[in-house]
């Protein structure tokens, strides 16, 4: 979302920064994928529903290509060490490519350094969560 604020908001004007924190604030309060979400508004506010509709596609169908791509190599080729590593090592790509996206989002919303510690802390407990069922069930990472 970071980076559709510097693109969208910052760099192209389509919609004002109140605008852009309003949709935000709003995608929030809504149930699912607020990054989704938030294109969809983004396109609606550009281009009315064939927007959002045509946003919400091009947001969406990259990511569905790119997961049955992943997921297809996987179940085939998971018992290769080199594959098993090459998977190990998108946690840090993932990392790197977040990290500056919430600097971002945090200084333009000004959130208070408390709100961010408990980002920070319910995100690091699902990680922690997810690798224990991980290895509860015998998957190693």
């Amino acid at each position: 979302m970071g980076i559709m604020q510097s693109e969208i908001q910052e760099k192209r004007g389509w919609l004002s920064k109140e605008r852009f924190l309003e949709g935000l604030a709003l995608v929030n309060m809504l149930p699912g994928a607020a990054a989704t979400q938030l294109g969809i508004f983004i396109g609606y506010q550009r281009a009315g529903w064939r927007g959002g509709l045509l946003a919400g596609l091009c947001f969406i169908l990259p990511a569905f290509c790119i997961m049955m791509t992943l997921t297809l190599l996987y179940s085939n080729y998971s018992a290769l060490p080199y594959v098993r590593g090459a998977f190990y090592g998108l946690g840090p790509v993932v990392l790197a490519i977040f990290a500056p996206a919430f600097i971002l989002m945090r200084s333009s919303a000004r959130l208070m350094p408390l709100r961010s510690f408990f980002a920070v802390t319910a995100h690091t407990e699902k990680n922690l969560e997810f690798q224990f069922v991980r290895r509860a069930y015998g998957h190693s990472p």
